[in-house]
């Protein structure tokens, strides 16, 4: 693919961004030039001509040529940004802002383009340093009490719904409920809630839960504490949009949650008196380690040469795409893509310790 650009020029800047400046030819500006006129002459409603019937040479002469000139130049370096971000290989993340330093017809197209890139992620030797973490997590067990705590609040939920049932009270303050006050805990009662056999099925299942969840948890607070350590010895300029976006993943799973919570978001932030802008402030710092965390995976994930299988990848999405059907496949892939990747690194690390 032919290239118009020429003379470039890359500058390091801070926060992982990086200056591009060079030149498009003047040939390859005046092509452009002559695309942008017929554009603006389809669009153009001038006295004594319909609209899309204007002559490009009465559209220089009615509104100039600076007009086409920029509409020419934003035309140009969209062409040519992807085979300049190509040839100069850099990974670049978001949007470019682009300044025009020189246009003029006849001359080559001055520009400036600054745009965020991917980091350089300089691990440290981490199979070596997760090793320093101490494995001494002791047995994880369920007590006697934290069975009888689910239970008096599964019964306290039934007992609530039958109230509401018979019509005992109908708003959604609840009255506190004694032992007394619940519903007994019997073999019906344990078959009524699901698929248990009798009272000490529904026990026994209930330990079993808590016993996943107290490993899940312990597991999650290992993985913690793994990329932790990784995080502290390894400096990372993380770009601003990387930060942002974070956020903004971070801000839609909140309001998805106090949706389903059956609140609206605009009532909760009047209740919290706070507002968005407040919020992501406040929530920056965590977006930041989260950005640093996904650098750091996706890095170890070159490194050591980890992929998830396609196909796991593709069956996944589909499930995905089932359940929200106007998601868009190919970002739907990209997530699992990621996703799978992270929890494959995760293990990797994991058996390193």
């Amino acid at each position: 693919m032919k290239k118009h650009y020429s003379n470039i020029t890359i500058n390091k800047l801070p926060l992982s961004q990086v200056e591009i400046l060079g030149e498009i030819s003047a040939d390859f500006l005046e092509e452009k030039f002559n695309t942008a006129l017929k554009k603006i002459a389809l669009r153009a409603e001038l006295p004594g001509f319909r609209k899309g019937h204007v002559p490009p040479h009465v559209v220089l002469q009615r509104m100039g040529e600076m007009e086409t000139l920029e509409e020419a130049a934003e035309l140009a370096l969209e062409e040519e940004y992807s085979k300049i971000i190509e040839g100069e290989k850099l990974r670049v993340v978001g949007q470019p802002e682009v300044s025009i330093r020189k246009l003029a017809r006849c001359n080559p197209l001055e520009f400036g383009m600054t745009v965020a890139v991917v980091p350089e992620v300089d691990l440290p030797g981490y199979k070596k340093l997760i090793k320093n973490i101490s494995r001494d997590t002791g047995p994880i067990t369920v007590e006697q009490n934290e069975i009888d705590a689910v239970l008096f609040e599964v019964r306290e939920k039934a007992t609530h719904k039958m109230m509401h049932d018979n019509g005992t009270f109908t708003d959604e303050k609840h009255p506190p409920l004694e032992e007394k006050d619940l519903e007994p805990l019997t073999d019906e009662f344990a078959k009524k809630l699901g698929d248990f056999s009798n009272l000490e099925d529904l026990k026994k299942k209930v330990g079993e839960n808590l016993q996943k969840e107290k490993e899940m948890k312990a597991k999650e607070k290992r993985r913690l504490s793994i990329l932790d350590m990784i995080i502290t010895e390894t400096p990372i300029d993380v770009p601003v949009i990387l930060i942002e976006s974070e956020l903004d993943k971070m801000m839609a799973q909140f309001e998805d949650d106090i949706t389903r919570a059956g609140m609206t978001f605009d009532d909760y932030i009047k209740n919290i008196g706070k507002d968005k802008t407040q919020m992501r402030a406040e929530w920056r710092e965590t977006a930041l380690k989260k950005a640093k965390v996904q650098l750091i995976l996706t890095k170890i994930a070159e490194e050591e040469k980890i992929v998830p299988d396609t196909n796991d990848i593709l069956n996944e999405s589909e499930k995905i795409l089932m359940v929200h059907k106007d998601a868009d496949p190919l970002r739907v892939r990209v997530y699992v893509a990621m996703m799978m990747t992270n929890e494959k690194v995760l293990e990797f690390l994991e058996r390193h310790e």
